[in-house]
Order: C-alpha cells, then structure tokens, then sequence
C-alpha cells in the first residue's frame, strides 16, 4: 500500500506547487508528473495485479498462437480483441502490453482534466479518492472505454455531434456498456433549477423504492442472465448522493458555462447509483456519467469567493479524498494490494 499512499502525497505536493505557480509552463510540468506517475505505477506492476486479469491474460496467450484470423474466443469486443493481436504481434511481453493499456485509460481523461478542470491536480486525487484509478488496474476494456467516453466530453461542449458518436462507437467497440452514454450529448442544454432540483428528488426516490421492477424491466430488454442480488454497495451509494446534493447547493454560484452538463451528468449517474443494492455491475455503468464528479467539485471549490472560505474547502476536499483513498486500499475490491512490480 506504500506505493500507493506515496504517490498521493506527492501529487498533493504538485497541487500545492500547481496554485502557487505564475509560470504556466511550470504548470504544465507539475500536471504531467502526476499523470505520469499514475501510468508508470499502472504500467509497470506486476502482471497479476487486478482481480480480472487471469482472465485477459487467458486471451492474451491465445492471442499469442493465432494469427489476425482468429479473433474469436469468448464475449470480448472487437476492437479490443484488434489491439490486442496488434500489441502481440508487435512484442510478446506482457508488461508492454499493461503499459500501453495504461496510456489508452489515462492519457484521454488527462487531457480532458487539463483542459476542463478548474483545478487539474485537484481532480486528479478525486481520480483516485472514487476508486476510478484503482478500477483501471483490473477492468482494462471498460477502462479505455472510460477514458474515450470521459475524452467525449469535449465534443459535447463544442457541440460537435458526429465527433461525440464517433467516441461513443469507439468505446463501445472496447466495452458494449459504454453505450449507455450516448443520451448524454442532449443533456447540455437541460439547465438546473430549483424546481428541477426537487423533481430530480422526487424521481431519484421513486427509482430506489421500484429499484427491483426497474431493473428487472432493462435486465429483460439486455442482459437476462444477470440476476439481483443483494450488494454491500449501499454506503457508496449514500456517500455519492450527499456528495452531488452539496454540489447541488452550490450550482447557482457556478458561472461557467459547461457547469449545467457537469452537474447534469453527475445526477443522472448518482441517480443509476441507485440501482446498485441489488446489481453487482450497476456502479460500473452509473460511473459513464458519475465520473465527472472529479470535473465538478473544484467548479464548486472555485466558485467560492472569499479566500478563506476557498482555502478550507480545498482543505477538506484533499483530506476526505486521502481517507477516501486509504479505505478503498483497505477494502481493496479490485485486488491490487500489496503493490509489487512486474518484470521486463
């Protein structure tokens, strides 16, 4: 777990460097050691790090006999399954190809972070306090297809359609439930008000209290062999909502023009949160949208004016974020503790 804690710490160390920087160089710098460091400890641990990769390194062996022909063997989407040929066409090693799956998962929501982010470095410990990071060690399709989904939302703030379903089939073709995210383009223009604020209440109570017949219905119309069972997912679920419900106190200070479909999609995602007590695969679908969690909160840690008031939030946004961190090591759901290096 040292590795891990250390290297929180240290992007903590350039986001306080980051804000106290004039050079904007310097800036750049600061935001591209963390980013680096989050690949480089992704890419180089040991190859059975990751609750699901006994079964990608299953494929990977296959894929390591067969030519480009031969793309068949269980579920896996096409276009993963072409990357993977290509990668073990090109090299045989298995670190490489951890490696360069890192780049694919985090280089798209770094650039998106940089560019959007009110506080790039802020944003990047919130990648790792919601667990986003850690999942990335073990999902690797639906990481890509996460990070590509996170780069679309730069088409949708340049309203660029063909661009954004161009993403959303890219991802998909990494990770079906990637395309869940395509009504997210028409969200842009739905503006919160208090109004909708309480609708949104009412409609978030009503899906909790008809959980099962809501689930039951799409499960019918998708997945008939997923089955609802009872999850320990509650307390996240919880913790989320009254995350995005102080967001939410806060929306009309926020003057940015993309703070609407920030806000939008961080509803909409805690809202399929609310599903998860009894689907075991639901958070991984609600964090299409839940995500930009780590977009939104320094647009509200931002929004306050008063310096002293700005200091203690981003006080406290940094230290709930490191104990949010250490209990997810603890709890470590995607089996990525102790850390230990992989071998070129």
């Amino acid at each position: 777990m040292t590795i891990y804690i250390f290297n929180f710490i240290l992007i903590f160390i350039y986001m306080f460097l980051f804000l106290k920087a004039k050079n904007k160089k310097i800036k750049i710098l600061l935001f591209s050691l963390s980013i680096i460091q989050l690949i480089l400890i992704q890419g180089l641990r040991d190859i059975n790090l990751g609750s699901d990769m006994p079964y990608y390194w299953k494929y990977y062996d296959l894929q390591l006999l067969y030519d480009i022909n031969h793309l068949s063997f269980s579920r896996y989407e096409i276009l993963f399954k072409i990357v993977t040929k290509i990668i073990t066409t090109v090299t045989t090693n298995k670190q490489l190809y951890l490696l360069m799956f890192s780049l694919l998962s985090n280089v798209p929501i770094a650039l998106v972070v940089y560019k959007k982010s009110k506080n790039p470095i802020m944003s990047t410990l919130l990648f790792l306090a919601f667990g986003f990071y850690n999942f990335n060690f073990s999902g690797l399709r639906q990481a890509v297809a996460f990070g590509i989904i996170f780069y679309s939302y730069i088409f949708i703030t340049e309203r660029k359609l063909i661009k954004f379903l161009i993403s959303i089939a890219i991802a998909s073709l990494f990770h079906t439930s990637a395309i869940v995210f395509l009504p997210a383009y028409f969200l842009y223009n739905f503006k919160i008000t208090r109004l909708k604020i309480i609708a949104i209440i009412f409609i978030d109570v009503a899906i909790y209290i008809f959980k099962e017949q809501i689930f039951a219905f799409f499960n019918s119309l998708f997945y008939e062999n997923y089955t609802m069972v009872v999850t320990n997912s509650i307390n996240w679920m919880i913790m989320c909502l009254v995350i995005v419900f102080i967001c939410l106190i806060f929306y009309k200070k926020i003057k940015s023009k993309d703070s609407s479909i920030l806000y939008n999609l961080v509803v909409v995602g805690s809202s399929i949160m609310l599903l998860a007590p009894i689907a075991n695969n639901i958070l991984r679908i609600s964090n299409y949208y839940f995500m930009f969690i780590i977009l939104l909160i320094p647009e509200v840690v931002y929004s306050l004016k008063n310096i002293k008031y700005k200091f203690l939030a981003e006080s406290i946004v940094v230290l709930l974020a490191f104990a949010l961190y250490i209990f997810l090591l603890i709890v470590d759901s995607y089996n990525i503790v102790p850390y230990a290096f992989g071998n070129f």
